[in-house]
């Protein structure tokens, strides 16, 4: 192949191998979510791990957890995270 179609492959190699070591990472974090999900002894626990571990496994700045709550006819929020 001509010099430009070797760039071109290099770049996509290179771009594939990028992509793929950050969804390794992104599975790696989400792994010690699960694991700390299993721990878990109480609801309340379960949604710290779940907005604390979650945000940064995935790599948001904010995240939270809203329940129903069927009396008011309202979303009731019970724990978030990144909203300093």
């Amino acid at each position: 192949g001509t010099l430009a179609e070797q760039v071109a492959l290099a770049l996509e190699r290179a771009r594939l191998y990028e992509a793929e070591r950050d969804a390794r990472a992104i599975a790696e974090r989400l792994q010690g979510v699960t694991a700390a999900l299993s721990e878990a002894a109480t609801p309340e626990q379960v949604t710290q791990i779940v907005v604390r571990q979650g945000v940064e496994a995935l790599g948001a700045h904010s995240g939270f957890i809203a329940l129903v709550d069927d009396a008011a006819h309202a979303l009731r929020i019970t724990e978030f995270a990144g909203y300093d």
